[in-house]
């Protein structure tokens, strides 16, 4: 798919960027979403700022560490090139039970 880990976008250092797609990949594992320093409203922040220089995201919350598989993955990366779609979150543990 091409993108750039670790990719700098205004102060924010992103997981993911594909820069031709401008579009962001996250992903929240158990340490992130347990850290007693973490707010979601911080978060929020961070996407919309993202979004607002013309960024789409895409964040995955996972509890067990697991990524969804390559096929997901291509698949919301698919939905997040569509005009609607500025922000997509998505939950792991429906996909992985």
């Amino acid at each position: 798919m091409g993108g750039e880990l670790n990719y700098n976008i205004y102060t924010y250092n992103v997981d993911i960027a594909f820069l031709n797609e401008k579009i962001v990949l996250e992903y929240d594992g158990w340490f992130h979403l347990n850290n007693v320093h973490h707010k979601e409203s911080n978060d929020n922040q961070r996407d919309e700022k993202i979004i607002s220089l013309g960024w789409k995201v895409i964040r995955f919350q996972c509890y067990n560490d697991i990524l969804p598989s390559d096929e997901k993955i291509l698949q919301l990366f698919e939905q997040a090139k569509k005009p609607l779609d500025k922000k997509i979150v998505i939950d792991l543990k429906k996909y992985l039970l």
